[in-house]
């Protein structure tokens, strides 16, 4: 899992801002060991063995430039985070609002179909009722008719005797 590390082998380092190592290599067995810049020379050595030059950062490279734009880049990445969860927070208060007006919407449907049905019960009602009270009517119309036939006869044939008879 680590890289086997030559214990014997020098190590090269230029002189870092952040540590404090001498410019003269010397053996890993002859530096302290514990401090930073003994693990580092010693991960260092093997990393440069595993890795070419070219990938690697100089020793004395600014690395609070790094760090102030990880920390810019988190920073910005919390804030998009921040409005994602408050525009998906509205658009979850838009589609109940929507839910909560289709729901009176298809409320009102229901009474107005309702509303509807009651209408064209009634209309019926009326409707049977009416066409009940013009059977009536006709019936009425047609006994008056037979009556004033009769009264007419009558009348005709009563004075229509007189008539005939001697002055």
């Amino acid at each position: 899992m680590f890289p086997n590390i030559n214990p014997v082998k020098k190590l090269r380092f230029e002189r870092s801002e952040d540590f404090e190592t001498p410019t003269v290599t010397a053996p890993a067995a002859a530096q302290p060991t514990g401090s930073i810049a003994t693990i580092l020379r010693a991960f260092g050595s093997s990393i440069d063995d595993d890795l070419s030059r070219s990938t690697m950062r100089e020793p004395n490279t600014d690395w609070s430039v790094l760090i102030d734009r990880i920390r810019s880049t988190a920073s910005r990445i919390r804030e998009v985070e921040a409005q994602s969860r408050e525009r998906e927070s509205h658009v979850e208060e838009l589609l109940e609002r929507a839910r909560a007006d289709m729901r009176m919407a298809e409320e009102r449907v229901r009474a107005a179909e309702a509303q509807a049905s009651d209408l064209q019960v009634a209309a019926m009602e009326r409707v049977r009722a009416a066409e009940e009270r013009a059977a009536q009517a006709e019936e009425r119309a047609r006994i008056s008719e037979a009556w004033l036939k009769q009264i007419h006869e009558t009348i005709f044939n009563e004075f229509t005797v007189l008539d005939e008879a001697p002055r």
